[in-house]
């Protein structure tokens, strides 16, 4: 993601979230250096994007979208899956993800992370709570990993 992606990317935001990010946000990421951020493109446009912070050997996923005319299509996987491919010092990764979205955490727990606890109320607007979510890298931290 580099900074003429952003009218897109806001795009993106805007229609997959109820409470989306800011422009001034994805600026701030944008210049963080230990924020990885990546795009997926289908022709000339940007169909999903994801944004993590590396910090020592955790992977934090902070946000990913697909675009509705791209979802259901493996995109939101691939991008995950570059980012942990990208370092090889990434140990374990996290995120967080609402509780009532089951298409999310079931793409989840088939990229290997566990639920491994919850933030109640972390939505503020709904008051809904967040799944936390923890996928270990190196197989000899967690025995069902072996594919990473």
């Amino acid at each position: 993601m580099v900074f003429p992606d952003l009218e897109a990317v806001l795009g993106i935001e805007q229609v997959s979230f109820v409470q989306p990010w800011t422009r001034g946000a994805f600026v701030q990421e944008l210049i963080k250096s230990y924020a990885v951020l990546r795009v997926a493109e289908i022709g000339s446009r940007i169909a999903g994007y994801v944004i993590a912070w590396l910090i020592e050997d955790e992977l934090h996923i902070a946000n990913v979208a697909v675009h509705p005319e791209f979802r259901r299509r493996g995109i939101a996987e691939r991008l995950i899956l570059t980012v942990l491919a990208e370092d090889p010092r990434i140990r374990w990764a996290g995120l967080e993800v609402r509780r009532g979205n089951a298409a999310a955490r079931a793409m989840y727990r088939k990229l290997g992370f566990e639920e491994t606890g919850v933030r109640e109320r972390y939505y503020t607007t709904e008051g809904e709570d967040a799944i936390l979510m923890t996928l270990y890298v190196d197989a000899g931290e967690s025995g069902n990993n072996d594919t990473l």
